[in-house]
């Protein structure tokens, strides 16, 4: 089963000038989030994105998981709009990709504050499998990406920082 693993960094920040010629540094953390699609030997990284309803999982990805039977499709292949018949596509990093939507079961693992590897119930998560072209240099592949909305529907995200804000936590729990 797909599964996804979050953490939060230290990302950098600014150096702010505060009153009487002082400084204050203005930290900046990200959310990573590690996808083990098993099949694929490693775990990648994705972009969460948290404006989004769906996953979009370029071919690279999608098409093991559909060798396995993983994915339940939503759409012919590729999609069409209703009415007019035309194909439809999605514009991702300035390019347009015919697609077909699915659903996949996703398994959040670590999510927790501790090294121990917590395991979160499965959740069905729609996504959008792009027909790009797998032989791209891979600084210039599609990423994977991660929709916010069907990962944590019935959970709660939460972001910690310790009270010196050098360490952040993202813990991710059933509601």
């Amino acid at each position: 089963m797909p599964t996804i693993h979050l953490t939060a960094g230290a990302a950098g920040g600014a150096e702010l000038l505060a009153t009487a010629g002082a400084y204050v540094h203005l930290p900046e953390f990200r959310l990573y989030v590690w996808v083990y699609l098993g099949g694929i030997g490693t775990m990648e990284r994705a972009v969460f994105d948290t404006g989004a309803s769906t996953c979009i999982l370029p071919s690279r990805f999608w098409l093991p998981l559909h060798r396995r039977g993983a994915i339940t499709w939503l759409t012919g292949d590729p999609a069409h709009f209703a009415g007019s018949g035309q194909a439809a596509d999605i514009a991702v990093q300035g390019d347009r990709y015919p697609f077909r939507l699915g659903r996949v079961a996703l398994e959040l693992l670590g999510v927790g504050g501790s090294s121990k590897m917590e395991k979160l119930s499965s959740q069905d998560v729609l996504v959008i499998c792009t027909y790009d072209l797998p032989s791209e240099p891979p600084a210039e592949q599609l990423p994977l990406v991660i929709g916010l909305a069907d990962v944590v529907h019935g959970r709660t995200l939460q972001l910690e920082a310790s009270s010196d804000g050098s360490r952040w936590a993202a813990t991710l729990t059933e509601s």
